[in-house]
């Protein structure tokens, strides 16, 4: 990834201040940098009193489950309270997925529902998603497109805020088409290339962002 035009901030000011509508990802080398973010997210998302939906593959739901109970989070009661949504990814991709391509309305059927599920704990929810890296992963580049733009309409029109996970190791020389389509869905990118110790490195949306080396 370019190194140039990156800012660094400490992570609770970054997490705190992110807006309605806010369209982030990260591409990330490592999973220990992934959970790192995705605990940033979730956490602060929970202790301002935010409602949070995550959608995200049963390993990483696990794992996420455990650092956020680590921290004194009472999921249980979360979930009881609408404040704290699960759904596990491979499933939500089967409700709205037809002929490897995913249909708005049934999308939309099922992100709205989650969604006004959301705020009846909070008036403010954030989310995050792993349904198009899944896409992704099992080679379908246009559908990843597709729902990503999905996903980019309904924050605009809800003032969701979304946080989208790719493994590095997914992209490939010659997906950079994709790739200028997946990065013009999305706001900021969050780096992820090395652990920064309570602080967020991130920069705003660019062509160039998703140079892969």
């Amino acid at each position: 990834m370019t190194k140039h035009n990156w800012k660094q901030v400490d992570a609770r000011e970054f997490w705190g201040k992110i807006a309605p509508a806010e369209h982030l990802v990260q591409v990330y080398d490592s999973k220990e940098i992934f959970l790192e973010t995705l605990t940033g997210f979730v956490g602060t998302g929970i202790n301002a009193g935010d409602s949070v939906i995550i959608i995200a593959t049963s390993k990483n739901l696990g794992l996420l489950y455990d650092r956020l109970i680590g921290h004194g989070i009472n999921i249980n009661s979360l979930i009881s309270e609408n404040k704290f949504i699960p759904l596990n990814a491979e499933e939500a991709l089967n409700t709205f997925m037809h002929n490897g391509m995913p249909n708005p309305d049934l999308f939309d059927q099922l992100i709205g529902g989650l969604y006004a599920k959301a705020l009846k704990g909070s008036k403010k929810v954030r989310a995050f998603g792993e349904l198009v890296a899944l896409l992704w992963e099992n080679g379908n580049r246009a559908g990843s497109v597709k729902l990503e733009s999905l996903w980019d309409h309904f924050c605009r029109k809800n003032a969701l805020t979304l946080f989208c996970a790719y493994e590095k190791s997914l992209f490939k020389p010659n997906t950079d088409d994709y790739l200028d389509g997946l990065c013009l869905c999305h706001t900021k990118v969050i780096a992820g290339d090395k652990k920064i110790n309570n602080a967020v490195r991130y920069r705003n949306t660019d062509l160039n962002l998703f140079e892969i080396k």
